[in-house]
């Protein structure tokens, strides 16, 4: 009788070993397959990669950089950080204005831009540009990104009589909250002479859905017992990881874009007060979104009241109407709009430069030319436009413009 209990149960755990190792591999594989086949998810915690993609890298710092400035955050979160050497992930993306595939690169700091020195060089004007999903594109090469083109637009320029290095520091999903956290962490570590901010999408609510389930995985480290095992196994047993994420995720309310207007403005007026405080110009860039100024009923799309109406106007019909996609791409077009109106108007209050692009867009767009891939991404050609409208309005604050409207 022993014997036969011995045996079953022998054989009950290798069928259940069997089934999770099973499921294990599966994980590794479908997350190889789901970012872009980062070996990482196939050979974590075995083998060290120098390599991967983690959704928050935005932190990151090497070690020896980290230690040099006393820098508490070498990433976040900290004790998910091994495995690999740095959590940006290098690929290849095809290019439709240069027709080739071509690189997809982050530097040693996890920035898409050239390898940088921490020290500024002499003479040089360095500028950062802040922003999302929309700066960091990680679906565009090198070769198309604004900051690419801007930088070289500033150094072909023979009447400027400086070198320029300009940096991308775009982040996906970022919000003022997490650039401002950016820029006191690890920004002003460079010594930047500019901070070009361009991001207002990602103040909407449900635009950092991403980040509040984040932080309810990142919270179950602290609790007792499930926090040990969350510390050794969240990204180590990928099994484990898919089940954490699928409970979370499928946990998630489904949220309608809304903003949230009293502690964005709070931030940002802080992130200006914290780059004035440090020596860095703030320069507020009007981000583009892909809706018209004017509505078909020649409703004012720039203006903040009609905005105002429309946002509520359009959430109402959003909650009746939740499965409407155009529905709820508009009511986000619109808050975006909404929130380029109120952070112009407190860069102009508080005597900020503000390069504004929308009618320039607007023109492009109605000429119909291809500048977004959705809602807020730009194509290759939106970049171009973007780069452009900021170097010119560079030179005019430079020139000696009004500061406050350029």
């Amino acid at each position: 009788m022993t014997r036969r209990f011995f045996k079953k149960t022998l054989f009950t755990l290798l069928a259940l070993a069997a089934v999770i190792f099973a499921g294990e591999i599966a994980c590794r594989v479908k997350y190889f397959r789901l970012h872009g086949k980062d070996v990482f998810y196939m050979v974590t915690p075995l083998l060290k990669v120098s390599q991967t993609h983690k959704n928050e890298h935005g932190l990151f710092l090497p070690d020896s950089v980290a230690d040099k400035y006393g820098v508490a955050v070498r990433d976040y979160p900290a004790w998910a950080n091994t495995g690999y050497d740095r959590p940006c992930l290098d690929k290849m993306a095809y290019s439709a204005c240069l027709d080739d595939y071509l690189p997809v690169s982050y530097n040693s700091f996890c920035w898409r831009a050239p390898e940088i020195a921490v020290e500024k060089p002499a003479g040089t004007v360095r500028i950062m540009v802040a922003g999302g999903s929309t700066m960091e594109n990680v679906y565009l090469p090198d070769d198309d990104l604004a900051t690419t083109h801007l930088n070289a637009l500033l150094n072909d320029d023979k009447g400027l009589d400086k070198r320029f290095e300009v940096i991308n520091t775009g982040h996906t999903a970022y919000d003022c909250a997490r650039i401002n956290q950016l820029l006191n962490t690890k920004m002003l570590i460079f010594n930047p002479d500019i901070l070009l901010y361009v991001e207002a999408f990602n103040e909407q609510v449900e635009a950092l859905a991403f980040f509040q389930v984040e932080q309810l995985m990142l919270a179950l480290a602290d609790k007792p017992l499930i926090g040990w095992l969350q510390k050794r196994l969240y990204l180590r047993s990928m099994l484990y990881t898919y089940l954490i994420e699928k409970y979370y995720y499928s946990r998630r309310e489904n949220q309608i874009a809304y903003y949230q207007e009293e502690p964005s403005t709070e931030c940002f007026i802080k992130t200006i007060g914290d780059c004035r405080a440090a020596g860095v110009e703030f320069i507020y860039v009007t981000q583009p979104v892909n809706l018209p100024l004017l509505a078909e009923d020649s409703a004012d799309l720039n203006d903040e009241a009609t905005l105002r109406r429309l946002a509520d106007q359009y959430y109402a019909r959003a909650k009746e109407s939740p499965g409407d996609r155009a529905l709820i791409a508009m009511v986000r077009g619109i808050n975006q709009r909404l929130i380029n109106r109120v952070q112009s108007d407190i860069c102009r209050r508080m005597g900020v430069p503000v390069i504004e692009l929308l009618a320039e867009f607007d023109q492009h767009r109605a000429a119909g030319e291809n500048l977004f891939t959705d809602i807020i991404h730009r194509t290759c050609e939106g970049e171009k436009l973007l780069a452009g409208g900021i170097y010119e309005g560079l030179k005019r604050l430079w020139a000696g413009s009004d500061p406050a409207m350029l």
